[in-house]
């Protein structure tokens, strides 16, 4: 492998192990090799010989599976959220729900076109001016998994606590479509999810938590605003 291939391959594709340590490019296939054996397993008794065959293709360098494979292929995470596998996918979004999942599959990296339709997709009961970003402090995860939603009709402050998880990102958005409340302002708790830039355990997607670090902080005299599935007129808006 030439020294731009190697740059590529530890950039890309080579997962830290358990022992601090990058995959090396026979890691790497031993892994994705054991992704195909459970594939075959499921749907019967692997060929091992042709398996064999695709190691001996994939150490010399002259045949490769897909990049997505080569990164999460063997992993527990690829198996139980099999989309992690996929570059990219299309949805017809009509409902909160296909808003869920069009998050959701972003955040397993897999890439998604979307269709706006007609549905039950509409707005807020009006612009909310007043945004509040609690960030947090947080030095490690472990904080709440799950979404905490408050309303206070008498301040009409709507307060969104959102889970450090990806179920939890994914959600949020759905209550902010699904949110009719007659807010005046809107509070966003970020307080429960690791502040970033930490490493990502190797069994679960791997790479870095960007957290909330890179979140850009609400311009005031911009609303947070939703008109159905038309595009947003401002960065602010949802």
């Amino acid at each position: 492998m030439s020294i731009r291939g190697d740059i590529i391959t530890r950039r890309t594709y080579s997962r830290i192990k358990d022992d601090g340590t990058p995959e090396t490019w026979a890691n790497i296939v031993d892994r994705v090799i054991r992704h195909q054996l459970w594939l075959w397993e499921r749907v019967g008794r692997p060929n091992r010989r042709e398996l064999e065959e695709l190691r001996a293709l994939l150490i010399s360098k002259r045949g490769t599976l897909a990049g997505r494979t080569l990164w999460m292929g063997g992993t527990p995470i690829s198996q139980s959220r099999e989309a992690t596998n996929f570059n990219c996918s299309a949805l017809q979004v009509e409902t909160v729900h296909d808003m869920v999942d069009t998050i959701w599959l972003l955040l397993q990296g897999c890439g998604v076109g979307v269709i706006p339709m007609r549905g039950t997709l509409n707005g807020f009961l009006r612009p909310i001016y007043d945004i509040q970003v609690i960030r947090s402090t947080r030095t490690d995860k472990g904080g709440r998994e799950t979404n905490k939603e408050t309303w206070d009709p008498e301040s009409g402050v709507w307060t969104l606590a959102i889970g450090d998880s990806g179920e939890a990102w994914a959600k949020a958005i759905g209550k902010l479509l699904a949110g009719k409340y007659p807010a005046k302002k809107i509070v966003f708790d970020l307080d429960s999810i690791r502040t970033g830039w930490g490493l990502m355990a190797s069994r679960v997607m791997g790479g870095s938590v960007r957290g909330t670090r890179s979140l850009p902080r609400p311009s005031p005299p911009s609303p947070v605003s939703c008109r159905g599935v038309r595009a947003p007129s401002s960065p602010a808006s949802i």
